[in-house]
């Protein structure tokens, strides 16, 4: 559907902005890189958000309560803003420190997190619990045969989030100076379609 299309499509920007994010020396260019970076997360997982949601076959409930738009929609428009602004405003949010030298003068990042940015994890990871919530009851309420469908989304997420997680809050070491998930998101979406397709035909 076209929530996956935004998610598609937000994958594949995030992958471009997070490779320009390194390969700039110039501290600005690295903030922005790295704020649009972070929109385009919150625009994928909003874009999962939806598609799981029309999935699940909730999306009829979710629409006849237009608060529940206003309030997502205000909570990630804070977001969107405090990224806009945060390379302009002396990194209040989220500042980058260059560690390792992966090639040429190329650096990875390291994150020296501030409240705005732990804003943005927790509104960010609140929404895959939300994601993760409805498809575990899905799988739960459904014949054995369709269970894999749910189980299957659930299962590329977790990795997914799993891999990030292992960068931004465990100890830098040689396994772990990138950020391995941004290579996952579009092989996600494309999982998640290919899942979608298949079992569309047995009218799930």
């Amino acid at each position: 559907g076209k929530y996956l299309g935004f998610v598609f499509a937000s994958s594949l920007a995030m992958t471009f902005f997070y490779v320009l994010s390194f390969m700039h020396k110039s501290p600005l260019s690295t903030s922005i890189h790295s704020s649009l970076f972070f929109i385009g997360m919150d625009i994928l997982l909003l874009g999962l958000f939806f598609f799981i949601v029309e999935i699940v076959g909730i999306d009829k409930k979710i629409r006849s309560h237009k608060i529940f738009y206003r309030i997502v929609g205000a909570i990630f428009g804070i977001d969107i803003i405090v990224c806009i602004l945060n390379p302009f405003l002396g990194n209040f949010s989220v500042d980058f420190i260059r560690e390792i030298e992966l090639y040429n003068g190329i650096n990875s990042l390291r994150y020296d997190i501030n409240f705005p940015y732990v804003y943005h994890l927790t509104i960010d990871y609140l929404l895959i619990f939300c994601i993760g919530h409805a498809l575990v009851k899905k799988a739960l309420s459904v014949p054995r045969e369709y269970m894999m469908l749910y189980f299957n989304f659930l299962i590329g997420l977790v990795v997914v989030i799993l891999i990030n997680a292992v960068y931004l809050f465990l100890p830098q070491g040689a396994w772990n100076y990138l950020d391995y998930s941004i290579l996952l998101y579009g092989f996600a979406a494309v999982f998640y379609y290919w899942c979608a397709f298949k079992y569309s035909k047995k009218n799930f």
